[in-house]
């Protein structure tokens, strides 16, 4: 199958029509790179010249079909006095039981992920900033629910795997806070677990 993935600075994370518009390809798979696609181009461009051709005989790298993705984790990583911390790999599987506790997501910080969590109102959320990108689109959804007086955490994509809650929470560091989060003493430059533990007992 071929994978293309589009620079966060050309386009903004979670607009697909952005993408389609503006997006320039910043890495091309293995089957991508027996297509003759290239990092550089935009993606339109790419993929209209792509359609044109004849895809359906492309050799495909051996395996390839074989592989199969991890399911998503979801685990609660501390208990204290009623309050759970929790981490998944996607802000997709919050649970209505995660409101008002402290949930850690590897999913990038734009608008949907902060849609799910106003759907939720956890106490605390951190996410990744997907490198924040075109827009500040990578930390929009973390603006949106300051609005909410929901406090919000992006950690760097430097730092964290996106789609890994275990790794933003073991290596995460904090590059973007939102006023809610603010106002409880977090600050960029923070581990995850710096920044979060005392909200625990508070």
């Amino acid at each position: 199958m071929i994978g293309l993935g589009v620079s966060h600075l050309s386009a903004r994370i979670g607009d697909g029509m952005d993408i389609w518009e503006n997006g320039v390809v910043s890495y091309v798979n293995d089957c991508g790179q027996l297509a003759g696609m290239s990092p550089g181009a935009r993606l339109g461009e790419v993929l209209r010249t792509f359609l044109d051709g004849n895809p359906a005989g492309l050799a495909r790298p051996v395996g390839a079909s074989n592989q199969q993705s991890s399911p998503m984790e979801r685990r609660i990583l501390v208990e204290n006095r009623g309050r759970r911390l929790v981490a998944m790999d996607s802000i997709s599987i919050i649970h209505d039981e995660d409101r008002d506790q402290i949930v850690i997501a590897g999913s990038n910080g734009g608008l949907a992920s902060g849609e799910l969590t106003l759907r939720v109102r956890p106490a605390l959320v951190a996410l990744n900033d997907a490198g924040i990108g075109k827009d500040r689109a990578g930390i929009a959804g973390l603006i949106q629910i300051d609005q909410a007086a929901i406090p919000g955490v992006g950690i760097s994509h430097d730092t964290a795997e996106i789609s890994s809650g275990a790794d933003m929470w073991i290596n995460g560091i904090v590059s973007f806070v939102n006023e809610s989060a603010r106002r409880l003493g977090v600050e960029a430059g923070m581990t995850l677990p710096a920044a979060i533990m005392g909200r625990l007992t508070s």
